[in-house]
């Protein structure tokens, strides 16, 4: 099926030199759908191109590509049952076959394996080591190849952001109940209304929007996810999900957890909320006002007037319905309402023409790295970087593991530092991070607070100092 003459071959005479082997390895990607001449797949007579070719052995995620390795038969006597095998820290090209067979002196064959990178990888480098194989000893000439560092190119990712709210009055849409003050009640069921960004760099392919019930069987969800559609950078999305309150939860508060999240690209906001419930819900006094509200003015997601969900983008006019107090409740179209302080109402207004932009009161801090390595010879390396956010930076910490070659090992902390002022929204750092040798995977995190977490990953392969990388398997052997 491949191709291959696995016949064996006789033992070599007493003091014979074994067979000299020759070895190349290059990559190529496909550059077109033509079919390959039968046979090319697995061996040929005759030196070949490398096709198409890939700059720097590249590998964008999601993308294929081949490793071509050529074997030339550079002794008197033919090689039989030949073969090589990888060796690599990756698992998705580790222990990858070549088959070559019997090679005549002055024959050269050639194998290709397909090696594909995972939409959801980072970048990084591999090294893979090629062991090569036969019935009997054989050597390998000078020069020849056994080494191939490849790069896989991660995608840029997403970074999201959220603001959310409970619309908790039958205006917000079929089966919903409340007396519409944003707060939770007993007996209400209210719509859960987020406004969800992306800002990072890459689109989310696969968003998911979850809702998690951590109060036990007081609160019910109807609706506990929705998935979205690719979120491009820059780009906002309307979810919408559903709660009731069933009964009063222990110690009176309704305890969720909010999550977004790419599940293609592994990326994930979440964060734990706790919301007190009241019994019995306050009345409020019905207004019939259209009222001008200025433009920076801060609408809120309750009557409790404690969490913005919206500024006014341009002076224009609400329609006012309810007052709570100190709190006016003002419509903004399509079943969503928001709050606002009495003081902030203006005058009276023709039109009811609310203009709003969102407030992502769930924002964690950037991560801006400087020069970040993919490789290095050295012992530790300097990982260095800037996290700014709108709100707050409260620290920094790095950590480093060998997940592929020792994943029960877990994360080693390598370095913290905290600011002296949180409220700037900015710290620098500049982390010593000691390495092994393979991969390491070093993640920094940027606290906002013990809830809303930046972070970023990174790959960097470390290899001795001479180009060897660490091997498991000898360089050529007889079967």
């Amino acid at each position: 099926k491949l191709g291959v003459d696995w016949t064996p071959g006789p033992p070599p005479p007493d003091g014979a030199e074994p067979p000299t082997l020759r070895v190349s390895l290059a990559m190529e990607r496909p550059a077109s759908k033509k079919k390959r001449a039968p046979g090319r797949e697995a061996g040929t007579s005759g030196p070949t191109g490398a096709g198409s070719g890939t700059p720097d052995n590249l590998i964008p995620a999601g993308e294929k590509a081949k490793v071509v390795m050529r074997v030339t038969n550079a002794g008197q006597t033919p090689a039989y049952q030949v073969r090589a095998i990888t060796d690599s820290d990756d698992p998705y090209f580790d222990e990858r076959e070549f088959f070559f067979g019997r090679v005549e002196p002055g024959q050269t064959r050639e194998f290709r394996v397909e090696l594909a990178v995972a939409e959801h990888e980072l970048s990084r480098m591999d090294r893979i080591q090629f062991a090569v194989h036969a019935q009997h000893p054989v050597r390998l000439a000078p020069g020849s190849q056994t080494t191939l560092d490849i790069r896989s190119q991660g995608r840029p990712r997403p970074l999201f952001a959220y603001g959310f709210q409970f619309l908790d009055a039958p205006s917000a849409g079929k089966g919903m109940r409340g007396n519409g003050d944003g707060r939770l009640q007993v007996g209400e069921r209210v719509r859960v209304y987020l406004d969800v960004r992306n800002q990072g760099p890459g689109a989310a392919l696969d968003p998911w929007i979850t809702l998690r019930n951590r109060s036990g069987s007081a609160l019910f969800l109807h609706t506990g996810r929705a998935h979205e559609d690719p979120i491009d950078p820059g780009a906002e999305r309307q979810a919408f999900l559903d709660l009731e309150v069933q009964s009063m939860p222990k110690d009176g508060v309704a305890k969720l957890r909010l999550i977004v999240s790419d599940n293609k690209l592994a990326e994930v906001l979440s964060e734990s909320f706790e919301f007190p419930v009241a019994e019995a819900p306050p009345k409020p006094t019905t207004l019939r006002r259209v009222a001008e509200l200025a433009q920076g003015t801060v609408l809120y997601a309750s009557a409790d007037l404690t969490r913005p969900v919206a500024r006014v983008r341009e002076t224009s006019g609400f329609r006012a319905t309810a007052q709570f107090q100190d709190a006016v409740r003002v419509d903004l179209g399509k079943g969503r309402f928001a709050f606002v302080r009495a003081s902030d109402l203006g005058a009276d207004s023709k039109r009811a023409r609310p203009k709003v932009a969102p407030v992502y009161s769930v924002s964690p801090p950037r991560i801006l790295l400087r020069n970040p390595i993919a490789h290095t010879t050295k012992s530790a390396i300097h990982v260095q970087g800037e996290a700014v956010d709108d709100e707050a930076v409260r620290d920094v910490y790095v950590t480093v593991s060998d997940p592929l070659r020792d994943w029960l090992s877990g994360r080693e902390k390598v370095y913290y530092t905290a600011s002296h002022d949180p409220a700037s929204g900015k710290l620098e750092f500049d982390a010593e991070v000691p390495l092994k040798l393979g991969n390491n995977l070093i993640e920094i995190y940027a606290r906002e607070d013990e809830d809303i977490i930046g972070s970023t990953r990174m790959w960097v392969l470390r290899t001795e100092a001479g180009g060897a990388a660490p091997a498991k398997a000898p360089t050529v052997t007889g079967l």
